[in-house]
């Protein structure tokens, strides 16, 4: 049993990215750099579209839903919140692949499958005009890269 115990530590102790990589094993997001979990701040979409600058150079994990718009255009909202985010890119490639596949229309993008607790790193906001002179947090994300951390499968 201590046998056992050991071996399992080793493993551990020999993967730390493991616990960092969500639902996806090593080799999915092998060679990203993950942020230390003390250092990510958990928002939701109604915390993100309250245009704020604290969050700027911060590392942000929330949960939403994306839709595959484009090449290289990802866009993801919060339900029921006034805010989206645009990524010209999403990682792990398996991912971001789910993502074309399951949900490149409004329709499908409603679905669970599209719905993803993803990570990025803010760096600001800016607004969009919207029909009846409503309008739209854009919040930007550094490089246009944002990582999925769970779902899209």
């Amino acid at each position: 049993m201590k046998m056992l115990a050991l071996v399992a530590a080793a493993v551990v102790a020999a993967t730390p990215a493991i616990a960092e990589c969500g639902d996806f094993s090593v080799d999915i997001c092998k060679g990203e750099k993950v942020a230390a979990r003390d250092d990510i701040v958990r928002l939701s979409p109604i915390d993100l579209a309250a245009q704020t600058h604290k969050w700027d150079g911060k590392t942000i994990e929330t949960t939403m839903r994306c839709f595959y718009a484009d090449a290289n255009e990802f866009r993801c909202t919060g339900h029921l919140a006034q805010m989206r985010i645009d990524f010209a890119g999403l990682q792990p490639e398996v991912a971001r692949a789910a993502i074309e596949r399951n949900c490149d229309t409004v329709l499908k993008a409603m679905s669970r499958k599209c719905l993803v607790t993803l990570r990025f790193v803010y760096i600001g906001f800016t607004e969009q005009e919207t029909n009846r002179s409503n309008t739209l947090t854009v919040i930007l994300a550094k490089d246009n890269l944002g990582t999925i951390v769970s779902g899209a499968r």
